[in-house]
Formats: C-alpha cells, structure tokens, sequence
C-alpha cells in the first residue's frame, strides 16, 4: 500500500460558516424509529437537532439566533492496493479537531468517495458528533471479492480492511472499533465487511436503501458473478454475526430494495429501522443521513481517543 499526496482543506458547514437554529429534533432509540406522521423530519428540523446538540455544548451564538459550526479537516488522497491492481484509489476524509470515533461510508453503485460530501453533504450531519468519516472509491465493484467480469480480480472489501484502515491508523485515526455506513451497494457493502471484522472491531452499522436481495435471482452480472458468489457473500446468511452489532436500517417504500430490507429485519429483530415514504433516489438518502449519523455516533464507544500529533 502507498499513499498518494494528502490535500487539506477545511469544510464549512455552510456558506458564512453559519446555520439557522430552529425548532424540532431526530429521535434516536433503540426499535423502529418513526418520523413525525410517517414522514421524515424535513431538513429545517434535523438541522435543528444538530444545532440543539451544539448549544449543550456551549458552542451557541447570542447573536441573532444563529450558531456557528466548526469547521471540519477534510483530507484527500489515493492509495495502491493489492486487492485492485493497477488502480490508484482515492480516498477522502473529514474530521472534528479531536474526532473521538471514526466511521467508515461506503458509497453506491458506481459512485466514489466524493460523492458523500458534495452530493450528499454528509458533513452537515456530522456536526455535533464527535465522529470522523472515511470514504473510498469503490466503482461498480460491490464490496466483496470478484472473479469475473470488469473487477475480475478484485476485493473491495479486503481493499477497506487490510489497506484503508491501516491508512486511517497511521494518521492516528482510532480504529480499533470502527462504524459502518453505506448506501445501496453500500450499505449492502457496509453489511457485508461488518460480518468480516464482528462485534469486537465494528460498534454500529448503519444502512440507506442497502441493495439486498433474498436471492440470486435477478441479480445483476454485475453485483455478483453467479449465484455461486451470491450465496458464498450473502448477509442474510450472516446475521449471526450480524444480529450482535449494532444495526439501523432505512428504506422508503418505492425503493426495490424495500422487500430485501424488511426481509433483512425480521432476521435481526433487534435493528433500530426506519421504513418511511420515499423512492431510491438523491433527496432521500440525503434526507435520512441526519438519524442514520446520529444513530452511529450514539452507539460510538467513549473511550476511543485521537492520538494524531499536532
């Protein structure tokens, strides 16, 4: 593994640095966690949370109602990996000044790591938090080893756990117990490394829209070689595992892969889920970023410390 140049910039949370504060809050609890009259909260209100979360911490404004949100550190870079040869991976970070968990995000169906923080503005909902976000290009390759096709030889998943972390820990990043997030391939991807590394490496998972499927049939080329490799990498069939980490699992109601996921619940009743109105598409999965990092940072464990030298 090699590391590419590192650019860094800082991240603001909003153009002047500030956000209005208003009313309303995202519960978080274990169970389902229902949106107010079956609706997710609309942005206005989970940015109200978040700014709530600041204010307990002193960080409010007097001024005019509003309150100013740190910046965040956010690092860029590629790496070299045995797990994809011939590529130059890239790689992106953002973080608090003193981050005191780190998650992993891994993104969808051909997307790349900065798809999270342009498209999808998930530093807006890592505010307050106290959790770093790595993310990594992953293409089309569906976080799990291949054998044919165009990432014949490849292992994403392999390529976030022997390469990436390492990474992340030579930056002083704490991964010792890391959390998950993933978005379609994603979230299925997020799944799938957190029944590789188990309880004791994973505190929480948490899953937007994850592309499950109760069967190889109709499953794209693609996603998996054959139904061989479906069955060898199938996370339904992990929920041993699975069912002792920490989960929370979103999907709307038109999505295709809302069967798959209620199917996936029911296997590990113990999941927080979140099933509300909405389509695979951008807004949602912007629009519930805001419980899903709040999910994960309640479950962050406490005693993790970010030990980069400044």
């Amino acid at each position: 593994m090699s590391l590419g140049r590192p650019d860094r910039t800082t991240l603001g949370q909003q153009p002047g640095g500030s956000v209005p504060a208003s009313r309303g809050s995202v519960p978080a609890s274990r169970g389902s966690v229902p949106a107010s009259g079956g609706v997710i909260p609309t942005r206005r209100a989970v940015l109200g949370a978040a700014m709530a979360g600041l204010a307990s911490l002193g960080l409010a404004g007097l001024a005019g109602g509003t309150i100013t949100a740190p910046a965040l550190l956010r690092e860029s870079g590629t790496l070299s990996s045995e797990h994809w040869p011939g590529r130059r991976v890239g790689w992106m970070l953002a973080r608090p000044d003193r981050p005191r968990a780190l998650v992993v995000a891994l993104h969808g169906m051909g997307g790349r790591a900065a798809d999270w923080f342009g498209g999808m503005h998930l530093e807006r909902a890592m505010v307050g938090t106290g959790l770093a976000v790595a993310a990594i290009d992953g293409a089309a390759a569906y976080w799990h080893p291949r054998n044919r096709g165009p990432f014949a030889g490849t292992d994403t998943a392999a390529m976030v756990i022997e390469d990436f972390l390492p990474l992340l820990a030579d930056r002083g990043l704490p991964t010792e117990r890391i959390g998950l997030l993933g978005v379609s391939m994603g979230g299925y991807g997020s799944l799938y490394i957190a029944s590789l590394l188990g309880p004791e490496q994973v505190f929480a998972v948490a899953t937007l829209a994850a592309a499950l499927r109760t069967s190889a049939a109709g499953t794209a080329p693609e996603r998996f070689d054959d139904s061989a490799d479906y069955q060898a990498h199938d996370v339904f069939a992990r929920t041993d595992i699975l069912s002792r980490i920490p989960l929370f699992l979103a999907c709307g109601n038109k999505d295709r892969f809302r069967a798959g996921n209620e199917a996936f619940a029911k296997l590990v009743p113990g999941a927080t889920t979140l099933f509300d109105e909405g389509d695979h598409v951008a807004p949602w999965f912007e629009g519930h970023l805001a419980p899903a990092v709040r999910f994960l940072a309640d479950h962050a464990p406490a005693d993790q410390r970010w030990s980069m030298a400044t």
